[in-house]
């Protein structure tokens, strides 16, 4: 879930922390599911924004499972945004 993450700057990421914390934090995710080419895969993409800084952080991730599905790559990038 974390090896495909980019940021401006990786190492201080102080100001994700004040963002959440002052309310000024856009986060948003979404999941990918293709029957057709990878019936064992779903994937998500997610970016947190801080509209003050403008700064961000994104990310992607996926995972092979007999139970792939769409609604499984959306709960995939909640689980992502959740956990961080």
């Amino acid at each position: 879930m974390w090896e495909d993450i980019n940021a401006e700057e990786k190492r201080d990421i102080r100001w994700l922390v004040d963002a959440l914390q002052n309310g000024t934090a856009v986060l948003c995710t979404d999941g990918s599911f293709d029957r057709n080419k990878a019936p064992d895969v779903s994937g998500a993409g997610w970016i947190i924004v801080c509209t003050e800084s403008k700064k961000r952080i994104r990310g992607s991730f996926y995972e092979r499972s007999v139970s792939a599905s769409a609604y499984r790559g959306e709960l995939l990038g909640l689980t992502a945004l959740h956990t961080l």
